[in-house]
C-alpha cells in the first residue's frame, strides 16, 4: 500500500501524517500544518521533540505519505485522488493565467483573487513578484485594493495597497493559483473586465461631451477639479455669486475623505460621471441643467438692471434686508473692500434698526484657497456698513424678480416701523419702571444697549446684559459687561428691535404707570404708618431697620462654628466674614431690608438677615406667606431678634399696598390682644412650679436666660434645660422653682396652660405614688433584678473620689440601671450610673454593687405600682389593699 502512494505528493489534507526524506538517507514521521496551494509547498508541524535543522516548509518531492490507523485502502485511494486532482488544477492554472494574460485583465477584479505584483511595472518580469490578494475594487477611481497573500488569516487588518487601473500601466497580473475551476474564473475575470472597460470608456466620451456644462452642479456631485483626469472631488456649495464651488474630498475615494476644502472657480471643473448608472440620461439632465443655470444667469441680470432704475428713481435705500442675504458694496462702501480685485460681495450677519446700518462678512474669492472642515478662512467682516452702500446680490435666487419685490416690501415695512418707534420714542421718555424681562433699554454714560435679565420690585432696580444684534451670538450671564442692580431712572426703552413697536410701547408704558401707581399707594401707605411700631407683621414680608443692631458675642459664635467644622469655614462665619467684615460685632446699620421669621406675642420679631439682597420678582407679590417663607426665609444664614419699634414694613413688596396696610392693622390689632393675654397669664402662673413639661417648652431661668427644656428628672423634680443665649450656650440643671414658662410663641395659650397643669397634677400623683412605692421596697436584699431595672445605689458604698471620678456629686441622689448579675457572683450587680451635675450631663459609666447595697426605685415608671408588680407580685398586692384601706 505504501508503494501506492509514495509519488502521491500533492494536496495533503491538514494534519496528515508524512515521511521527510533527507539527502542523508534519513527521515522523519512529521504532521501537515497546511499545503500552500499558490506556492504549491508544505509546511510541517515541528515534533515535540527536538529536531536539528528542522525544516518547516518542504516541497511536494521531500516527502511521501504514511498511512497510518485503519481503513487504509480507503485512505490509499483518497491519497490519489488528492493527488489526481491537485495536478490537473494546477495544469489548468498555468493555462488560466496565459489566458488571463493575452487579454490584459485588471479591471473589476472580484475580492480573494490573487495577483502577482511587479516593483518596476508589468514589463520587467525578472523581479520577484509579490504575492497579494484583492480586497476591493473602487468603480469610481477605477482602483483596487490589495493586501498581502497569506494562507493563514492574520489576527490584525493588513495595510492596503491601492493600484490605479484605468490611468496607469499596470503592475500586476492576475494569477488563478487560488481557484477551484481556474479556467472559468479567468473566463468569467475577462467577461468582467470588457465590461468595466466599456462602462469607463463611455464615461470618458460623456465627460469629453460635457466638459463646458460645468455651471449649477448641485451639492455631492463628482466633478473633475483640474485639467488632467487625476483628481475626483464632490461639490460641497455653489456659489453663483462670485462664480465658484466650495469643493471637498470625493467621499468616493480610495481611503477616508479628507477635511480639507477648497474654492475653484466654475470654468475649472467638469462634471464626472463614475459613479452614474445610466450615463446618456446624466448627460442630457446636464447639458439641461447648464442651460437653466445660463438663463437664471440672463434673468438676473436684467433684474439687477431693473432694480437699479428703480433705485435712481425713488433714491430709496434697502432697509431690514434678513440675515443671510448675499450683498454687494456700492458706491462709497467699495473703499472698504480688502483688495481692489475683489468684488465687494458678501452676506448679510447683523442689521441695525436705528443706525440703519449692516454687518457684512465678506466671500472668499481667492482661486483654490484652502480651508478647514468648518469652511472658515481669513475671512473679512465689515461693521457699520451704510445701507445706501449695499445692494442685494440676486444670483443666488431661483426667482429673482419676486425676490427683489419682496425687498422693496421689507424695505417700505422697515420705513414704516422706523416711523412708528419715532413717534413712541417722546411718549416713553419718561417710562422706565417695572419692564418685563428680554426687553431692550439704553443704559449710560456711555449710552449703550442692554437686555432686561430681571427688575426687582423691592429696590426698583435692573439686571441687566449687555444687546445682541440680530444673528450675533447671545452674550452669556455674568460676563463683564453684564450691569446688576441699575436704578430704574439710569434706562429707558429701545424699541428698534421690538416685532411690533406701537404693541410692545404701549404695553411698556402701562407697565410703568401702574407700577407708578402702586408706588404712590406705597407712600401713602407708609406716610399713614410713620414712627408707628407694628406687631404682629406676618411671616416672610420685607422689613427696614429704623435703628441699627447690635450684636454682641457674634464673633464668639463664629469661632464656635470653626472649630466644629474642624478649621471649614461654616455658612454662618463666611457670611460674618464677607458681608460685615471688620464691623461684626456691630450687628445690622439703620436703613438695611431684613425678613421676618417670626412675630411673637411679646411685641419682638425674629427677622432672617440673608447674605445677599434677595431678588424680588413680579411673581413674589402674589406670594402666600407660606410660599414667601420657604422660598425666602429658608436661605436666611441668620436670625436676630428685635423689637418691634425697631422695624418698618416695606410696602414695596406689596401688589396691593392699601389692602396689605389694612392687613397690618388687623394683624397689630390682634398682637396686642394677644401679647396683653400673654402677659396677664404669665403673671399669674409667674409663682408656679410646674412638673412634668414636655420637652421644647421655652422657659426663662433667673440668671441663665432663656432656653428650652431638654428633659425633666422625676427623681429629682428638676429640669435639663438647654440654653439659648450665645454667652451661655449648652446644658444646666434648674429647678421646677427656678423655671418659668415663656408663653411669647404660643398661639392657643389658655389651652397649652391649661395642659401645663393637667400633667403637674398628674405628676403630682404619680410621685406620691412612686413614694409609697420606694418605701415599700426599702429595706431588704434584692436578688435576680432583671436587667433595665432603675436602682438607687447607697452613697457609702464608693468613696468620694470614686464618685467625682463618675462626674457625679456624693450629695447627688444616685440612680443607675442594672446591666446584669456579675458572672460568678449572683449577688453582685453591673450598674450603669446615670450621672450629672450643676454644669451638664457627664459621661455614663458602670461599677459593680452588691446586691444589699441597692434597691429598686420607681421614680421615672408611668405606673409605679405596675412597675412593682413585676418585680415583686405579693408586694404589689400587698401596697394595692393598704391604699384601698
Amino acid at each position: 500500500l505504501a508503494e501506492k502512494v509514495k509519488d502521491c505528493n500533492l494536496g495533503l489534507e491538514a494534519d496528515s501524517w508524512v515521511k521527510v526524506l533527507f539527502e542523508n538517507e534519513s527521515s522523519l514521521n512529521c504532521q501537515v500544518e497546511y499545503f500552500d496551494r499558490w506556492a504549491c509547498n508544505y509546511k510541517l508541524k515541528r515534533p515535540p521533540f527536538p529536531v536539528e535543522d528542522f525544516k518547516e516548509v518542504v516541497e511536494p518531492h521531500e516527502i511521501c505519505p504514511l498511512l497510518v490507523g485503519c481503513e487504509l485502502n480507503q485512505k490509499v485511494q483518497k491519497i490519489r485522488e488528492q493527488h489526481e486532482v491537485e495536478f490537473a488544477r494546477r495544469l489548468a492554472v498555468v493555462e488560466a493565467n496565459a489566458l488571463a494574460a493575452s487579454a490584459g485583465v485588471s479591471l473589476a477584479l472580484k475580492a480573494g483573487a490573487g495577483i502577482e505584483v511587479f516593483e518596476q511595472g508589468s514589463g520587467c518580469k525578472t523581479d520577484e513578484p509579490k504575492k497579494m490578494v484583492v480586497a476591493t475594487y473602487n468603480s469610481v477611481v477605477a482602483a483596487c485594493s490589495a493586501t498581502p497573500y497569506s494562507v493563514v488569516q492574520a489576527k490584525s487588518v493588513p495595510q492596503s495597497t491601492w493600484f490605479d487601473l484605468f490611468t496607469e500601466e499596470p503592475r500586476f497580473r492576475p494569477v488563478y493559483w487560488l481557484e477551484d475551476d481556474p479556467l472559468a474564473a479567468a473566463k468569467a475575470a475577462i467577461e468582467q473586465h470588457r465590461v468595466e472597460e466599456a462602462r469607463l470608456r463611455s464615461i470618458r466620451a460623456a465627460e469629453e461631451e460635457t466638459k463646458d456644462y460645468c455651471m449649477g452642479l448641485e451639492a455631492g456631485a463628482l466633478v473633475w477639479a483640474t485639467t488632467h483626469d487625476t483628481s475626483i472631488q464632490a461639490v460641497k456649495t455653489y456659489l453663483p455669486t462670485t462664480g465658484q464651488y466650495l469643493l471637498a474630498a470625493n467621499p468616493f475615494g480610495k481611503s477616508n475623505p479628507s477635511t480639507v476644502l477648497q474654492y475653484k472657480a466654475c470654468s475649472e471643473v467638469r462634471p464626472c460621471f463614475r459613479q452614474v448608472d445610466d450615463v446618456a440620461d446624466r448627460v442630457s439632465q446636464r447639458k439641461a441643467e447648464h442651460e437653466n443655470e445660463m438663463k437664471r444667469l440672463e434673468e438676473v441680470r436684467l433684474v439687477e438692471a431693473v432694480m437699479e432704475e428703480r433705485v435712481k428713481e425713488t433714491g430709496g435705500l434697502f432697509l431690514g434686508m434678513p440675515i443671510g442675504h448675499a450683498v454687494r458694496l456700492v458706491g462709497e462702501g467699495q473703499l472698504r473692500k480688502p483688495d481692489v480685485n475683489h468684488t465687494g460681495c458678501g452676506t448679510i450677519t447683523a442689521y441695525n434698526a436705528e443706525r440703519r446700518t449692516y454687518t457684512v462678512k465678506l466671500d472668499v474669492e481667492l482661486d483654490g484657497a484652502v480651508l478647514n472642515s468648518c469652511g472658515s478662512s481669513n475671512l473679512h467682516s465689515l461693521d457699520s456698513v451704510r445701507a445706501q452702500d449695499l445692494r442685494p446680490v440676486l444670483l443666488a435666487e431661483t426667482d429673482p424678480r419676486s425676490q427683489l419685490e419682496k425687498l422693496f416690501e421689507l424695505s417700505r415695512l422697515a420705513k414704516q416701523r422706523r416711523e412708528v418707534v419715532q413717534q413712541w420714542i417722546p411718549r416713553l421718555s419718561q417710562a422706565c419702571l417695572n419692564f418685563p424681562p428680554k426687553t431692550f433699554v439704553t443704559h449710560g454714560p456711555p449710552e449703550a444697549t442692554f437686555e432686561i435679565q430681571h427688575f426687582c420690585l423691592l429696590t426698583q432696580t435692573y439686571y441687566l446684559r449687555p444687546y445682541s444684534a440680530k444673528g450675533a451670538p447671545p452674550s452669556k450671564p455674568g460676563t463683564a459687561l453684564t450691569k446688576e442692580k441699575v436704578p430704574a431712572s439710569q434706562v429707558r426703552p429701545y424699541l428698534w428691535e421690538a416685532e411690533d413697536p406701537a404693541k410692545q410701547g404701549a404695553a411698556l408704558l402701562e407697565a410703568h404707570t401702574q407700577e407708578a401707581k402702586r408706588l404712590e399707594a406705597v407712600l401713602e401707605a407708609e406716610t399713614k404708618l410713620a414712627r408707628q411700631s407694628l406687631r404682629g407683621i406676618p411671616a416672610g414680608m420685607p422689613v427696614r431697620l429704623l435703628k441699627p443692631v447690635t450684636v454682641a458675642g457674634l464673633r464668639k459664635l463664629a469661632d464656635h462654628l470653626r472649630i466644629q467644622s474642624r478649621g471649614q469655614q461654616s455658612v454662618f462665619s463666611r457670611f460674618m466674614d464677607t458681608i460685615w467684615g471688620p464691623s461684626v460685632g456691630k450687628g445690622c446699620k439703620a436703613g438695611d431690608i431684613a425678613y421676618v421669621k417670626t412675630a411673637h406675642n411679646n411685641g419682638t420679631y425674629t427677622l432672617a438677615i440673608c447674605e445677599s439682597q434677595i431678588f424680588w420678582s413680579q411673581e413674589h407679590l402674589n406670594l402666600s406667606d407660606e410660599d414667601r417663607v420657604k422660598r425666602i426665609i429658608g436661605v436666611a444664614p441668620l436670625a436676630l431678634q428685635v423689637p418691634a419699634s425697631s422695624v418698618q414694613p416695606l410696602f414695596i413688596a406689596s401688589a396691593s399696598p392699601t389692602a396689605t396696610l389694612a392687613q397690618l392693622l388687623e394683624c397689630d390689632k390682634a398682637a396686642v390682644c394677644a401679647g396683653d393675654q400673654t402677659s396677664r397669664i404669665e403673671q399669674q402662673i409667674a409663682s408656679r412650679a410646674f412638673l412634668n413639661l414636655p420637652p421644647g417648652t421655652k422657659v426663662w431661668c433667673e440668671g441663665k436666660g432663656v432656653g428650652h427644656i431638654s428633659w425633666y428628672i422625676a427623681s429629682l423634680g428638676e429640669y435639663v434645660v438647654k440654653s439659648n443665649s450665645l454667652a451661655t450656650s449648652g446644658l444646666f440643671m434648674a429647678t421646677a422653682a427656678e423655671v418659668h414658662v415663656q408663653l411669647t410663641d404660643v398661639n392657643d395659650i389658655n389651652d397649652v396652660v391649661a395642659s401645663f397643669e393637667r400633667r403637674h397634677e398628674a405628676e403630682v400623683v404619680r410621685l406620691e405614688r412612686a413614694k409609697l412605692v420606694n418605701d415599700a421596697v426599702r429595706g431588704g436584699e434584692h436578688l435576680l433584678l432583671p436587667p433595665s431595672t432603675r436602682v438607687i445605689v447607697e452613697q457609702h458604698v464608693l468613696s468620694n473620689s470614686t464618685w467625682a471620678q463618675l462626674g457625679m456629686a456624693a450629695s447627688r441622689t444616685r440612680v443607675g440601671t442594672v446591666l446584669g448579675v456579675q458572672e460568678g457572683s449572683p449577688r453582685r450587680y453591673n450598674v450603669l450610673m446615670a450621672c450629672w451635675d450643676q454644669t451638664g450631663i457627664s459621661s455614663a459609666s458602670h461599677t459593680q454593687v452588691e446586691a444589699r447595697h441597692v434597691r429598686p426605685t420607681f421614680w421615672d415608671s408611668p405606673d409605679p405600682i405596675e412597675a412593682l408588680r413585676q418585680l415583686d407580685p405579693e408586694a404589689a398586692e400587698r401596697l394595692e389593699r393598704a391604699e384601698s384601706s
